[in-house]
């Protein structure tokens, strides 16, 4: 199966979370100290939970498919080292029930094409490693079909989690993103969002959620 970059967002409207694409100069970097825009934090996290586990012996937990050892962090380069797109957080550290939002921009000089951008990881790293706190209560794993998606040069998207049981529910935008539950609840940590490509690799920001 191709590996197809991915996010959480259907076409300009996000259900729990503000989606949008934009046009925007992909000659302009992002500065941290301008835009708040960063990739993750520089230290290894405080908080590191025990192996979620839930409590419902039905739940199965949502699977990722990002190839550990091919990760990129913030930006995605080509073969020839090129930076075809970047993804950034605005927040590092972000408290329950705050906002944390994801962006991703073509910042190539030519149109990209990816696959389904509902396909999304979102994971905590506990001691068994990184772990989506989120799942099917039913024990089945509803698909997520493969679809083509093109970006234009400077064309960005968006998408928005509230750090609440709900809200990184409501945040995965997709056709069967009703039927998914978190379980158990979020714990403090590190958390990860990550996407795939197909040409380019697997890249990734990270951030703390604390008390």
């Amino acid at each position: 199966m191709n590996r197809r970059m991915v996010l959480a967002a259907s076409g300009a409207v996000l259900a729990g979370g503000a989606g949008c694409l934009e046009d925007e100069d992909p000659d302009q970097d992002p500065d941290p100290a301008e835009n708040d825009a960063y990739v993750r934090p520089d230290d290894d996290p405080e908080t590191v939970p025990p192996e979620l586990v839930c409590d419902d012996d039905e739940f199965e937990r949502r699977s990722g498919w990002i190839d550990e050892d091919d990760l990129q962090w913030g930006d995605l380069t080509d073969e020839d080292g090129e930076v075809v797109f970047e993804l950034r957080t605005d927040s590092l550290e972000v408290s329950r029930g705050e906002d944390v939002t994801f962006t991703l921009r073509n910042v190539s000089g030519a149109q990209q094409e990816t696959g389904n951008i509902h396909k999304a990881n979102f994971d905590v790293y506990t001691e068994a490693g990184w772990q989506d706190p989120r799942g099917w209560p039913d024990g089945v794993p509803k698909p997520i079909t493969d679809e083509l998606w093109t970006w234009s040069p400077g064309e960005s998207h968006e998408v928005t989690f509230e750090m609440t049981e709900q809200g990184v529910v409501d945040g995965a935008y997709h056709a069967h993103h009703d039927d998914l539950v978190t379980c158990p609840d979020l714990p403090p940590g590190r958390y990860r969002f990550a996407t795939a490509a197909p040409d380019q690799g697997d890249v990734a920001v990270a951030f703390d959620l604390v008390e």
